[in-house]
């Protein structure tokens, strides 16, 4: 299905020695791509001037700048051992290249690489200066940079200030985020395919509801070799008297250490220390067929309906970012034996 997607172009300014750190960041980049702009109709493409800047007679910076610099939302420089050539405007490149994006307000991030740098009797004085201009800059640099020692650190980071970003972007124009209406059920009886199923993932407030009407579904998926992941946490309701809800926590407990006890490789149960407000379930059949069943548990309203639940298949836009979700949470889980 086509969509409409902003695409936000990213120069990334380096030296000639930080080539190698300029493609890390392409990992960055496709993280934030897949797993966090995608999901608000944006992409970011990277920009050097080696693959996107058309070669021609004249001032090597301005065409530079006139190619990629002035059509540019935000520059990453990197920085290890040497600032680079000087320009007729500023000490060198790249810096010409953070000035003018900073004049322009744009994002700029400036990165320093603190990797060890080795110092031999043959290397010339040219280069020990070189890398104390860079600590100068760096000293004297008038903003927040970002320092790193590993390439995984330099990812880390870049990856977060994308996200970071990407959070930050008002939303000022039309989002198409689904071209086919939700269909909202109200589910009674066996979930399709339920005793079928190769794996189940349930993260809710208590679940007991729903481990109680399915509970013989459930223990024959396992019974066919299918494993069930449960996932509890902390209730959300912190005025009110959470007595109920706990026994209803316990009731669920209960169930699942049942079961576990019987088959203790293919149920896993977990605690979430975040109060989860939404009921989620991933069900994946031994056939491939995969979909997710959403509630949500406070109150919003679709028709009579205070808590609307709906199914998502692959093929519904919606389905990736529930699942990123149930993937994420399942990161934090505390396991219970």
């Amino acid at each position: 299905m086509a969509q409409k997607f902003m695409h936000y172009n990213i120069v990334v300014s380096c030296p000639s020695d930080m080539v190698g750190d300029r493609e890390k960041l392409q990992n960055a980049v496709a993280i934030v791509n897949e797993q966090n702009a995608h999901f608000r109709q944006m992409h970011f493409d990277i920009k050097y001037w080696q693959k996107d800047v058309l070669f021609g007679v004249g001032d090597p910076q301005l065409i530079i700048n006139n190619s990629i610099i002035k059509n540019a939302d935000m520059v990453i420089a990197l920085f290890g051992s040497r600032l680079g050539t000087p320009t007729a405007r500023a000490t060198s490149g790249t810096i010409e290249e953070i000035e003018e994006m900073i004049k322009a307000g744009k994002q700029v991030f400036v990165c320093f690489s603190e990797k060890d740098i080795t110092i031999t009797a043959s290397d010339s004085e040219e280069k020990l200066r070189d890398i104390l201009k860079v600590r100068e800059f760096q000293k004297n640099y008038k903003g927040l940079y970002i320092a790193y020692r590993t390439d995984e650190e330099l990812e880390e980071k870049i990856t977060n200030q994308l996200r970071l970003f990407v959070g930050s972007i008002e939303e000022d124009r039309e989002i198409y985020i689904c071209d086919v209406p939700f269909t909202y059920q109200e589910v009674r009886g066996n979930r399709p395919g339920l005793e079928n199923a190769k794996e189940l993932i349930f993260i809710a407030r208590t679940g007991k509801i729903f481990l109680g009407k399915h509970y013989n579904h459930i223990n024959q998926m396992i019974k066919n070799g299918g494993k069930i992941t449960y996932v509890t946490s902390e209730d959300f309701n912190t005025v009110r008297d959470t007595t109920e809800y706990k026994d209803n926590q316990d009731t669920a407990l209960t169930i699942l250490k049942r079961l576990k006890d019987i088959y203790p490789d293919r149920v896993n149960i977990g605690f979430l220390p975040t109060p989860v407000n939404i009921t989620m379930y991933y069900l994946k059949l031994h056939d491939g067929t995969e979909y997710i069943n959403v509630k949500f548990n406070f109150q919003t309203y679709h028709g009579n309906d205070k808590h609307p639940m709906f199914d998502l298949f692959p093929n519904n836009p919606m389905f990736p970012i529930f699942q990123h979700e149930i993937v994420g949470l399942q990161k934090l889980i505390i396991p219970i034996e």
